[in-house]
């Protein structure tokens, strides 16, 4: 399997468990800012953002944990992936945020 193989696989995962209207909880997705969670939220915001906004029901909350012990470069670009998500999010008018707690 290749690298689009595997992308197009995941991706139709998550809408298919986005769109689930059995299990309509909000999702909770980890965030920290490097390069896993950034690709797991990429994923999950370019799936959100494909749908029909009619479709688009569930909110998906990116937690980011501060432990206040991050230097402060990492701190930075922790905040500033966030707010760069958050203002994308509500441009194109997708129910995802990232909160820092």
């Amino acid at each position: 399997m290749n690298i689009g193989e595997l992308v197009t696989g995941t991706k139709a995962l998550i809408m298919s468990m986005y769109l689930d209207e059995g299990d309509m909880r909000p999702w909770c997705v980890a965030f920290s800012g490097g390069k896993d969670s950034t690709a797991l939220m990429g994923l999950v915001v370019s799936v959100i953002e494909a749908l029909h906004p009619e479709k688009r029901k569930r909110k998906v909350f990116g937690v980011m944990s501060d432990t206040v012990v991050e230097n402060p470069l990492v701190h930075d670009h922790m905040n500033e992936q966030a707010k760069l998500i958050n203002e994308y999010c509500l441009k194109k008018e997708l129910p995802v945020s990232v909160t820092k707690v």
